[in-house]
């Protein structure tokens, strides 16, 4: 009697497919986890620093706030005394990365001692929400609400 092969995949052949298969996950899965974090890790250093501007003007007389160009933000004073003021771990500027830029809301975002959202000269209110959107793979939004300067 002739003895018949089962059908089926042997174990060899089973335990190739599974080591192709890990090596693919491994490769692909990084690539496709990343889209966007420069975006998102950039907005939140952008808050940090808006809300620093923030403190910065409540323990001051003076307006501080936060220019934003497309490519880089950086810390302002509305005191001619201040010289040189730089964000924390900042030399002056704060550029972007590679692929991230503000896209909306470029401008200077100032705040007075009550950490409201004004004008330059702290005696204007902000009354309407302003945004930035920071893009680099997907968009993140980022708000600051009128009167109370909140920055979710």
């Amino acid at each position: 009697m002739a003895s018949q092969r089962p059908s089926g995949f042997t174990m060899i052949e089973i335990i190739s497919v599974l080591l192709l298969v890990g090596v693919l996950a491994a490769v692909v899965t990084p690539r496709m986890m990343n889209v966007g974090v420069d975006a998102i890790a950039e907005a939140d250093a952008l808050k940090v620093a808006l809300r620093y501007a923030q403190i910065r003007a409540m323990s001051d007389i003076d307006t501080w706030g936060i220019q934003v160009n497309a490519n880089s933000y950086q810390l302002v004073e509305n005191n001619a005394d201040v010289i040189g003021a730089t964000l924390p771990g900042e030399s002056d500027t704060h550029t972007f990365p590679t692929g991230v830029s503000v896209t909306a809301g470029a401008a200077t975002y100032y705040f007075n001692w009550r950490g409201m959202p004004t004008d330059s000269t702290g005696n204007t209110a902000v009354t309407t929400t302003e945004t930035i959107t920071v893009t680099g793979g997907q968009a993140v939004n980022i708000s600051i609400t009128p009167y109370t300067g909140f920055i979710p």
